[in-house]
């Protein structure tokens, strides 16, 4: 994110938002079978610095100039294939079960950069898109009320972890300083790393069951 020669007052997490779907098809030897599980998830979460406009201590460009507040806003999408193990213990009313295994993951990220300072100048900065790939480990927790003999009301929780250091590009180089507003200052434009190191997503679902 900012770079380390700059003076930065506040940064923080604004939000974060996502969602996403998911099914597996498989076959069970009571209480224990095999799945392919799909997956596709999207978020967006923001993130903002705000400069006080003075070189941090001993450095020798003043990179926090001018005053203003960066707000980073990405977009990340993508899915999910894995094969997965399950076991389910259940009677006539419930059924509890876990699920886990290895598969792989795409993401594909988005940016944008918006600056502004007190006197009305802004500057935004959209670099283009960038994906990795990456091994995933998918695990599932749920506790399903049986409404048939084959249909089941599912409620448990989805965790989807991967690594975004793993392969492909997850960046956007560095480019010259970029004008800001119209008095030919220009502000710092670094290399911005979308993502790096291990990725994990957890999040509650609801959804059906079918089968017996």
């Amino acid at each position: 994110m900012p770079t380390t020669n700059q003076r930065i007052s506040e940064y923080v997490l604004d939000e974060k938002i996502g969602g996403g779907a998911f099914g597996y098809v498989g076959w069970t030897w009571n209480p224990v079978g095999f799945e392919l599980f799909l997956a596709g998830l999207g978020d967006s979460s923001t993130q903002k610095a705000n400069y006080t406009g003075q070189a941090a201590s001993g450095a020798i460009l003043p990179a926090s100039t001018p005053a203003r507040t960066e707000s980073f806003n990405f977009v990340r999408g993508g899915g999910l294939a894995a094969i997965r193990a399950r076991a389910s213990f259940q009677n006539r009313l419930l059924r509890g079960t876990v699920a886990g295994g290895l598969g792989l993951s795409y993401r594909e990220v988005a940016m944008k950069r918006s600056a502004s300072d007190s006197a009305g100048d802004s500057n935004q900065y959209v670099p283009s898109p960038a994906g990795y790939i990456s091994p995933a480990i998918s695990l599932e927790a749920a506790l399903q009320v049986r409404v048939t003999q084959t249909l089941a009301i599912a409620a448990g929780l989805l965790v989807w972890a991967d690594n975004a250091s793993f392969a492909g590009s997850n960046s956007a180089p560095a480019q010259k300083n970029l004008p800001f507003g119209s008095s030919g200052v220009t502000i710092p434009t670094p290399e911005y790393h979308y993502a790096t190191g291990p990725q994990v997503t957890i999040g509650p679902f609801i959804g059906l069951a079918f089968g017996p």
